[in-house]
């Protein structure tokens, strides 16, 4: 029997053409815009129009970030721009730098198939490779199209892993942050393969920050992109990595995730690459919240007559183990957040926080909204309650008078596409960029991103993209 040191068979390498890494690499660099409808360009834009309002937020109204203050103090070649339009970074350290900002106040977006936090592993290397390799605008859409779509199809078999204790976007993300990078270098299939497998290597992202209200998920999620955009150029230099790194004994499914991956699920991995849908899955946050939290608000949003604050003694959520896994400690174990971000994260925060104010934005994360005493008195009383069996969890208003309102969490249904919420998003941007655009300039944004398809170098493009947002030393 070979010891895990023995060399593998190199034929047997060479001439596994089934392993997963091969297909979805000879899949990726098959890709087409030509193939691409005009619904998924449509969301390429209106996610591209998504991160803008969220990177100007981000970039402008948030401070303290160290690991963007190491970014640019360690600098290196001047290879992608960064946001600000002015100070540059090597493509991978743009990329860390950029994801790090999308994902900086919980304002993103979310493939539900595996609740993704999508667009930092997508978007953000996209715009740095976009910008450093000199890609047209529908290379850009087409590599932006291949990032939501391996990084949905990866997700798919398993569902979130958070109960697992791992980040679901940090995992399969490092591997669309290269599918997206190897795209726009036009690596080989070959070099694409040991790409997306030198990613799959270091896929991260433990989940303790959740339960913690910390802030380290940013940085996470900022490394899954560097690292992407990382293993795409290393293999590009001839590095090479294990095959099977996804479904092998050892590989990311059965090690990470704990699951054993079957032939169906690879070939649908595979069909769902080649027909570079993903961007049908995104659906944009409009609540400035963790993903989990948000089918409870939308529940409290379709109650036909919503108590006020004043009127709620406490709330219950009622969950099996499958969905207490999460919730049930940070509820049981509920301590005030210190951060915006621990607020963003705090189940207990945040349901009180709707309820008192009648939505979840972002100006309501200051100072004085997490010292606000009507929030913290209510989010004090939140019980949960677990149940036998299986089903969907519930949560309960308890009200003063002895009266109780049942609030049924609107689940999304993970496998379907989304709509586009052409107007919500609409209003969203104007929300995040309040006070930092005019009118005018939201519009000329707007008309500029719809007009990326027609670009036939898109580093001016992207120039324009950036020099919307706050530079490094301004945020």
């Amino acid at each position: 029997a070979q010891t895990p040191e023995t060399p593998p068979d190199e034929t047997a390498r060479e001439t596994n053409t089934d392993v997963l890494s091969l297909r979805l690499a000879e899949t990726i660099a098959a890709a087409d815009y030509k193939t691409l409808s005009d619904d998924i360009i449509e969301r390429v834009t209106l996610s591209l129009a998504d991160n803008a309002a969220t990177l100007a937020h981000t970039s402008c109204k948030t401070s303290h970030h160290p690991f963007l203050d190491r970014l640019v103090a360690k600098g290196g070649t001047a290879e992608a721009i960064l946001p600000g339009g002015s100070a540059e970074l090597p493509m991978d350290e743009a990329a860390a730098y950029i994801a790090y900002l999308i994902h900086a106040a919980e304002t993103d977006d979310t493939d539900h198939r595996a609740s993704l936090r999508a667009s930092p592993v997508v978007i953000a290397p996209a715009l740095a490779l976009g910008d450093a390799v000199e890609a047209s605008g529908e290379e850009l859409i087409t590599a932006i199209a291949i990032g939501y779509s391996v990084l949905g199809a990866l997700g798919e078999p398993t569902g979130p892993i958070q109960t697992e204790g791992l980040m679901s976007a940090s995992v399969y993300g490092t591997i669309a942050s290269a599918a997206v990078a190897a795209y726009l270098l036009d690596l080989t299939p070959e070099q694409t393969q040991n790409a997306i497998a030198l990613a799959a290597t270091a896929s991260n992202g433990l989940f303790q920050y959740y339960f913690d209200q910390t802030e380290e998920k940013r940085i996470i999620i900022a490394r899954s992109a560097r690292i992407g955009v990382e293993a795409a150029l290393l293999a590009q230099a001839g590095e090479e990595a294990a095959p099977a790194i996804l479904e092998g004994r050892s590989g990311l499914y059965p090690v990470l995730t704990r699951h054993d991956l079957t032939r169906a699920e690879a070939d649908r991995i595979v069909s769902k690459v080649a027909a570079l849908d993903g961007p049908l899955h995104i659906e944009p946050k409009f609540y400035t919240t963790s993903d989990s939290i948000i089918p409870y608000l939308k529940g409290l949003d379709a109650l036909a007559d919503k108590p006020s604050a004043h009127q709620i003694s406490h709330f219950e959520l009622t969950a099996d183990k499958r969905y207490g896994a999460v919730l049930e400690d940070k509820i049981v174990n509920y301590h005030a957040p210190s951060t915006a971000l621990g607020a963003k994260l705090n189940f207990n925060f945040v349901i009180a926080l709707y309820l008192v104010e009648g939505s979840v934005e972002p100006q309501h994360y200051n100072a004085s909204g997490l010292a606000d005493e009507d929030v913290l008195n209510l989010a004090s009383k939140g019980v949960f309650q677990a149940q036998g069996g299986e089903g969907f969890p519930n949560l309960t208003l308890f009200l003063k008078n002895g009266e109780s309102l049942d609030v049924t969490p609107i689940f999304p249904e993970r496998s379907e596409q989304v709509p586009a919420f052409r107007e919500e998003r609409m209003k969203k941007i104007e929300q995040l960029t309040a006070g930092l655009w005019s009118e005018e300039e939201r519009l000329e944004a707007l008309r500029d991103i719809e007009a990326l398809p027609e670009e036939s170098l898109a580093t001016d493009w992207i120039k324009r993209y950036q020099a919307r947002f706050c530079g490094p030393g301004r945020q």
